[in-house]
């Protein structure tokens, strides 16, 4: 299983693509993915949380990417149990829960790749806001 997610487009079509329709700001994992969900809340001003909560049942890949001329912006929390291991533009970094390491700023130009182990519990929450936020 992989997704290929542009952080500069709609974000939730692209959930919605791979996993199924949101239903009650809520997508739920088909059953031969695994078990979870994704919730979403918008916030006004272009603002919005996804927070996953998976156990997967196949490996699975996740590629973000963000152009540089990108206006969008995305924080990755680690939730998890677990540090989550990532592909930054290159290099190899793990996310640690609780910790500031845990936290990962997705900026224009960045590239970040990941592979989610089966059977294993995750939980990340992603908040994506536009650059004004930052004005």
């Amino acid at each position: 299983m992989s997704l290929l997610l542009d952080i500069s487009k709609d974000v939730l079509s692209q959930y919605e693509d791979r996993f199924g329709l949101a239903v009650d700001n809520t997508i739920s994992l088909k059953p031969e993915d695994g078990n979870g969900t994704i919730s979403i809340v918008d916030f006004p001003g272009d603002l919005s949380l996804y927070q996953f909560d998976f156990n997967l049942r196949e490996p699975f890949s996740m590629s973000y990417y963000n152009p540089s001329d990108s206006d969008w912006y995305f924080l990755n929390v680690n939730l998890s149990k677990i540090s989550v291991r990532k592909e930054v533009n290159g290099n190899m970094m793990d996310l640690q829960r609780y910790l500031p390491t845990g936290i990962l700023f997705y900026t224009p130009g960045i590239r970040v790749k990941s592979q989610t182990l089966p059977n294993k519990s995750f939980e990340v929450a992603l908040v994506r806001f536009h650059k004004r936020f930052l004005d």
